[in-house]
């Protein structure tokens, strides 16, 4: 299944590949500036949610942080600007 990743399914660092279209929804969205809060209003989900949409996101591109995972997307040219 594509999405949630956890180490038994997905190895971590699988890359943007294996990211489901919401899981690089989030990360465009974090790419754009936004907040946590104001990606799980404008996506109309929970934060608990996106919780774990940034986690599978952080597991696939082996990043730790917000921060790290926007790097990662310029870096690698993953989202438009």
């Amino acid at each position: 299944m594509m999405g949630f990743y956890d180490k038994r399914h997905c190895p971590r660092g699988a890359g943007y590949s294996v990211l489901s279209p919401r899981e690089r929804e989030v990360l465009q969205l974090l790419c754009e500036g936004l907040r946590p809060g104001e990606i799980a209003k404008r996506l109309d989900i929970t934060r608990r949610t996106l919780h774990n949409h940034l986690e599978a996101v952080y597991w696939a591109l082996d990043v730790h942080s917000r921060l790290e995972a926007v790097l990662y997307a310029y870096r690698h040219k993953l989202v438009d600007k």
